[in-house]
């Protein structure tokens, strides 16, 4: 299995945006969409849970599956003619962000049940970390000391925001090294998807990705002994709404901005995530905002823009 290439006919001009332009702002706005996408899944999580007491793996199977037949019926409506001309990826890695985020999903999900909820999202967040240093190694993007301040600051607006803290307790261990785990698989998977996205588009690894998680999923769900049918019409909309707005419209734009903008902003700037569940727990579910969660994200959202001045293109040489 070899590593894609980029072809002649690269998948990012299929959305033609000038090659020219290293900061095209329709990626810059999926990007942030796609961050606020995404903050809406444990929102749909926690309603599944609370209707019909739906587990995380189970939602998560749920996710990937409509997911799955939402792209299948847009790669079939858009694209009916025969494949392109140019070489296709080795459908190894077609798989690989599948597994990557169906590994993501429940080590995630079972690290709640070891540490606090804070800890666990905060070590899923230093996924940052991770993109950031293969993207140093392999895309070979180059970036200043004030995007290394930037993303630092970042990650300690989330921190305050998440009102998390690390002490040396043997009984949160277990659940804090699931939460570092998380961090590798997102990262990962976000790595993955950069290079996919070289050369195949967003609705073919969307699809394949969707295909290959949902029955891991499934699997985990059910050696956890999770309820995985809905029960009622608003815990089926809640698995729909899922599917649709976290996938559909969250990773789906991520996966879109990757192709243009450089690995390492893209998650930095993913950050924005806690910030965006923490107002619609405010908005959806009455749940206070304190002074501390919105210091922390004013804290956050000024460590992406620090990111965002010492990411300049001049210093940054994408994949090509």
């Amino acid at each position: 299995m070899t590593t894609p290439r980029r072809s002649a006919t690269s998948a990012a001009a299929e959305d033609d945006l000038s090659p020219d332009d290293p900061w095209p702002v329709r990626a810059l706005v999926a990007l942030l969409v796609g961050a606020v996408g995404i903050a809406f899944a444990p929102i749909f999580v926690e309603f599944g849970d609370r209707l019909d007491g739906i587990g995380p793996s189970a939602a998560g199977f749920w996710r990937m599956f409509f997911a799955a037949i939402i792209f299948a019926t847009v790669v079939r409506v858009k694209r009916p003619a025969p494949p392109r001309a140019h070489p296709r990826t080795a459908r190894g890695w077609l798989i690989l962000p599948g597994v990557l985020f169906a590994g993501d999903l429940m080590v995630w999900h079972w690290s709640f049940r070891f540490t606090n909820l804070a800890n666990a999202t905060l070590l899923a967040n230093l996924s940052t970390v991770v993109v950031v240093v293969i993207a140093w190694f392999w895309f070979r993007e180059r970036f200043g000391g004030l995007f290394l301040v930037g993303a630092a600051v970042a990650l300690v607006g989330t921190m305050v925001l998440l009102n998390a803290s690390f002490q040396a307790d043997p009984a949160t261990f277990k659940g804090d090294m699931l939460g570092m785990a998380t961090a590798l698989f997102y990262g990962s998977y976000l790595v993955s998807v950069k290079i996919l996205r070289r050369q195949e588009s967003t609705l073919r690894i969307m699809l394949y990705s969707c295909v290959t998680a949902t029955p891991l999923l499934l699997i985990a769900a059910l050696v956890s002994g999770e309820r995985v049918m809905p029960q009622s019409l608003g815990g089926w909309g809640a698995m729909v709404g899922l599917a649709v707005v976290a996938h559909g419209g969250g990773q789906a734009l991520i996966a879109y901005a990757l192709a243009h903008l450089p690995a390492s902003f893209s998650a930095v700037t993913l950050l924005i995530q806690p910030l965006s569940v923490a107002v619609l727990q405010w908005v959806l579910f009455d749940q206070v905002l304190t002074r501390g969660q919105m210091l922390g994200g004013v804290v956050l959202v000024a460590g992406i823009a620090l990111a965002r001045l010492g990411a300049t293109p001049k210093r940054l040489r994408r994949a090509s």
